[in-house]
């Protein structure tokens, strides 16, 4: 009996063949949006140049003066000192504001009890201006590290709250039905239900920590005891020297992205379904 040649399924080609056109249009995709960020920073940049170029050095200076001096504060000057000491205290100001947050975000999503006994206060103090707050943060712990630390945590603890409490409420009941009629212990629910569909709020939220944090950062070194780049900042706007400033600024604005961007490569690793389930 001859032996039947297999033909090729022609439903495997096709599927082929769109997961390939799908590829090439996610990397044209990728490649036009990374051109026009790399077209939108030259632009800026060349007006910053010509726009500092043209007008008066205590009110702005080109860009390149602004890197030039960058270079001096970092090998000269005390730039490189207060990089380490407000980053490392950005970031014990981050994580213990992240944990607060997260623990009490996830409190008042779960847990309507808690939520009516302390939602109310969560969002009184998180609508008032907090540098409102900082006299009397320096009048308690006193205008050292504790204090700059609690600001700093503050600033953070909020954003990331309000975004995990959003998280936790935007669970797909259905989800947590069909969890519960498989008798799901309530460790097993949060395992498979309730953290795959927070941890992008988690990361939204830290987002905006950062952002705020990085106020917070400013706000504690120079209304507490001046340190760090606070200080810098203070004393270049002092003296009027712009450049030194906006070198400042530039360092901040690297710092701030790089942070996030960092928490937005561990989103992708911890949940790289969110952008499966986005399109992105």
């Amino acid at each position: 009996m001859a032996v039947r040649e297999r033909l090729p399924d022609p439903r495997a080609a096709l599927r082929e063949r769109v997961k390939q056109r799908r590829r090439t249009a996610e990397r044209r995709s990728r490649n036009r949006y990374l051109l026009i960020r790399l077209l939108s920073f030259v632009v800026v940049l060349g007006a910053w140049q010509i726009y500092g170029s043209s007008t008066l050095e205590i009110i702005f200076t080109p860009f390149t003066t602004v890197i030039a001096h960058l270079f001096e504060l970092l090998f000269v000057g005390k730039l490189a000192g207060a990089i380490a000491y407000s980053v490392s205290m950005f970031l014990g100001g981050l994580v213990i504001g992240s944990a607060v947050g997260i623990t009490l975000g996830v409190a008042m999503g779960r847990f309507a009890t808690f939520e009516a006994a302390v939602g109310m206060y969560v969002y009184a103090i998180y609508s008032t201006p907090l540098v409102a707050l900082i006299p009397l943060i320096s009048l308690w712990f006193g205008f050292g590290i504790t204090a700059q630390l609690i600001i700093i945590s503050m600033f953070v603890m909020f954003p990331v709250t309000i975004a995990v409490y959003n998280g936790v409420r935007s669970v797909e009941p259905g989800l947590v039905e069909v969890a519960r009629s498989f008798r799901a212990s309530e460790g097993a629910m949060w395992r498979h239900v309730i953290i795959p569909s927070v941890v992008p709020y988690i990361v939204t939220g830290l987002s905006q920590g950062v952002a705020m944090g990085l106020v917070g950062m400013f706000i504690s070194e120079i209304y507490t005891a001046l340190s760090g780049m606070g200080q810098i900042l203070a004393f270049s706007a002092n003296a009027y020297k712009t450049a030194d400033m906006l070198a400042v600024l530039l360092t901040v604005m690297i710092l701030g992205v790089s942070f996030r961007t960092v928490i937005e490569m561990l989103r992708k690793r911890l949940a790289p379904w969110f952008d499966e389930g986005s399109g992105k």
